[in-house]
């Protein structure tokens, strides 16, 4: 769920080092970029989130279990109501992150070294906190849509109901501090380690293939080491009513012991990875075909 802005290769300051905001598109052609990567992420990996939901919540379950027992149009359950929902936030997350990022480059003055870091995750920091308006009631409904066993799944609208009665408004609200506190941490290690790799290639070779590699790696760096918090928040989400974090995280500990909270890390690495590298790349290439085309124009002004 990460992209990120144009790269400052340079260790001198100038002018690309910290690009103008009227480098970053539009919020028209950033809204119409991350949606098609939104789109194009969400239907490509939507089954392995469903399979890291199902691993996660239920400790009986494996791999092969679900391979054995679950159609693939059963691993797009869901699906529809993360689209809904992942659209907009993605859009609000990329764009969030692209302003801050250029906008706080600039009035810091910073090129390289701590404060360029600082920058990247207080920028990531505020794309998640803000976006997560979105991506919670996603979750709540998503997760358990996808962890409820067939004979027993409601419909969306069913599902939504049934929570707006019990709970209010409150209900698809559920976990967004825990949200917060396992996508934050994630979002800032994945952006610092992004934007670290991604400074390590020369601007010539910046394309599909780099942006892929680069987002890869950060990726699942950034996904096994928030894995344990993401375990308790997709529990919490998933239970009916008001499930305490708490309560949870001492009943994972009880009957699984410290590895219950490395449940599903290889498939929440395995779902994440391929995210990231579509998302990133898709809109980093937009992005600059974007750029290149401002850039043409120009030249023939």
């Amino acid at each position: 769920m990460a992209v990120s802005h144009a790269t400052i290769h340079p260790t001198m300051p100038s002018e690309n080092d910290n690009p103008s905001p009227k480098t970053q598109p539009p919020p028209l052609a950033s809204l119409a970029f991350s949606s098609l990567s939104a789109l194009a992420t969400r239907c490509a990996t939507h089954p392995l989130d469903t399979i890291k939901v199902i691993v996660q919540t239920s400790p009986s379950a494996s791999i092969t279990h679900i391979l054995q027992t679950q159609s693939l149009a059963s691993l797009y359950r869901g699906l529809g109501i993360a689209t809904v929902f992942s659209v907009p936030a993605l859009s609000l997350y990329l764009h969030t992150y692209d302003q801050c990022s250029t906008r706080l480059a600039r009035l810091a003055g910073a090129h390289d070294g701590p404060a360029l870091l600082a920058v990247h995750a207080v920028s990531a920091a505020s794309a998640e906190a803000l976006s997560s308006v979105f991506w919670t009631p996603m979750e709540v409904l998503k997760n358990t849509l996808q962890a409820a066993p067939a004979r027993a799944r409601p419909s969306t609208l069913a599902l939504a109901a049934h929570i707006y009665r019990r709970e209010g408004i409150r209900g698809f609200f559920r976990g967004y501090v825990l949200s917060l506190a396992v996508f934050v941490p994630y979002s800032v290690i994945y952006y610092v380690a992004y934007e670290q790799l991604k400074r390590g290639c020369a601007p010539a070779e910046l394309g599909f293939a780099t942006y892929a590699a680069c987002a890869g790696v950060a990726g699942a760096v950034a996904g096994a080491a928030s894995n344990g918090l993401d375990v308790v928040k997709t529990r919490v989400q998933v239970g009916a009513g008001r499930v305490r974090a708490g309560d949870v995280m001492r009943d994972i500990y009880r009957r699984e012991g410290a590895m219950g909270f490395a449940r599903g890390a290889g498939h929440r690495v395995a779902w994440i990875t391929p995210s990231v590298v579509l998302s990133m790349s898709i809109y980093e290439v937009l992005k600059d075909s974007w750029k290149h085309d401002q850039e043409a124009g120009k030249r023939h002004e």
